[in-house]
């Protein structure tokens, strides 16, 4: 509709000056962009000149409202603060949660396993300061694997929590930080002994995201380091051979765990309806282990130990869905062993969040 003119009452006061319909052409915004958007049914579309959102809205005087504005959507370019940040109005709350399951199997130097971990996590974290959040997490874990034609059997299962935090270095860069702690019940079956023992690892992690436009693209590098050592107790294999029993005692040990990885996204925003965004992703990544147990040696199927590479590329992909702008949706799936022949690791996931 065309603008309405006010006559300001009193100089210096916040006033409605006029209101105007948004056009849908980057360029016939508002002057200066200061456009308080008033009703939360408009709709939200990428032009040529970034993201716009469309909907009955005032020109304030001298500013004084509330409310998102025009430039900062039609600019935005905020890197998410954590994986389910991705709203364009930053929420005081997050609340999420994540399944994830992982299948391997490895046939590097004549062996033939299989393992399959599942995970389910959930978490909370509020904004403590501008650009900044703080959060807990927890998550129940469980695994099993089979090696040695079913000569070697193991199954896990325990959970795991951990605070986290995040800080907005500029509108491009976020760092995160994270510290866990996890127990674990094992089981082992090795041919016709059997034992049961607790594990416990003590984990950190921090990574620094970015986020930049090209176009109709997002592009997100990531720089990630992660440590965890676990701490094995001691437990008894016991079983029975020939009629006589036999206990074995396994001491306790611990072990080390260090990965860097570098990363990147790419993906495109698809406007599905005037209150659903899509964006489908791919994302590419090297991974190198600085530090793993038994110096990366594995055990042969012919009971030798063997070197491995520490050096493994990733494939991942998905869909990302917004609802209403408080409603995040993430499903996707990855090929994690690039490089590493012989060994096939599948990722799937599915991630929600709710802000409020």
């Amino acid at each position: 509709m065309p603008p309405t003119i006010v006559s300001p009452n009193l100089p210096g006061v916040s006033e409605v000056v006029a209101t105007t319909e948004l056009a849908k052409n980057g360029g016939d915004f508002l002057p200066n962009d200061n456009c308080a958007v008033l009703d939360t049914d408009g709709q939200l579309y990428r032009t040529e000149n970034g993201l716009v959102y469309t909907a009955p809205c005032e020109l304030i005087r001298n500013g004084g409202y509330q409310g998102v504005t025009v430039a900062s959507i039609s600019v935005q370019s905020d890197v998410p603060l954590t994986p389910g940040r991705e709203f364009i109005d930053e929420p005081l709350w997050n609340f999420w949660s994540e399944t994830r399951g992982v299948y391997a199997r490895d046939r590097r130097h004549d062996l033939d396993s299989t393992g399959f971990s599942g995970s389910f996590l959930a978490g909370a974290d509020k904004e403590i300061a501008e650009g900044t959040v703080a959060g807990i997490s927890a998550s129940f874990e469980s695994s099993t694997s089979e090696g040695f034609d079913g000569s070697l059997e193991t199954q896990a299962f325990g959970m795991s929590v951990g605070p986290y935090v995040a800080h907005r270095l500029s509108p491009e860069w976020a760092v995160q930080g994270s510290l866990g702690y996890m127990v674990l019940n094992n089981d082992l079956d090795v041919v016709v002994l059997e034992g049961e023992y607790l594990s416990h690892q003590l984990s950190a992690a921090t990574a620094i995201n970015g986020q930049y436009r090209y176009e109709e693209w997002t592009l997100r590098p990531r720089f990630g380091v992660s440590y965890a050592e676990t701490f094995v107790e001691d437990y008894d294999l016991s079983g029975t051979i020939s009629g006589t029993p036999v206990k074995v005692n396994v001491g306790s040990d611990h072990f080390g765990y260090g990965e860097a990885e570098i990363s990147g996204e790419a993906s495109k925003l698809l406007v599905l309806s005037d209150d659903l965004i899509g964006m489908p992703y791919g994302e590419l990544g090297l991974h190198y282990a600085f530090e793993r147990p038994n110096d990366g040696r594995i055990l042969s199927g012919n009971l030798t130990y063997e070197d491995t590479s520490p050096v493994t590329g990733s494939l991942r992909g998905g869909m990302r869905f917004i609802y209403d702008d408080s409603i995040y949706f993430d499903v996707g799936g990855g090929y994690l062993s690039i490089g590493q022949n012989g060994l096939n690791v599948w990722e799937a996931k599915a991630h929600i969040s709710f802000a409020f």
